[in-house]
């Protein structure tokens, strides 16, 4: 069809959990076409956030705090090299809340999570 991208160039990926080192090794890799991903409550392990596509990361207040301090480490190390991430900091949050908790709060970051998915695929 005129005027549509490929669908080959509306690659996105997201990882959940035990998923996102799974995900990261997948972007740190020769990772064409992949326009954006969401890594969600994960350790971002081996990620060069200089080289990354736009990413998102969810960061649950309640999880387990070796976790939030590897994210933390992640995101300053993606500040540092002038890449911005998009942060979704879900306070209230714990691990797998995507899955266990029926709240206002989760719903909106899983919204969020959706919304920058679309918006950087349509683009």
């Amino acid at each position: 069809m005129l005027g549509r991208r490929p669908a080959g160039d509306r690659l996105a990926v997201a990882g959940f959990s035990a998923g996102v080192p799974l995900t990261t090794a997948a972007l740190a890799g020769p990772a064409a076409g992949v326009r954006c991903a969401a890594l969600c409550y994960g350790r971002p392990l081996g990620l060069d956030p200089a080289a990354a596509p736009p990413l998102l990361v969810v960061r649950c207040g309640r999880d387990r705090p070796e976790l939030n301090r590897a994210i933390d480490e992640f995101l300053a190390a993606a500040q540092a090299a002038g890449r911005p991430v998009e942060l979704v900091d879900h306070a209230d949050g714990h691990h797998a809340f995507d899955v266990l908790d029926d709240t206002d709060a989760s719903r909106d970051a899983i919204a969020r999570v959706l919304g920058f998915l679309r918006r950087r695929l349509a683009g």
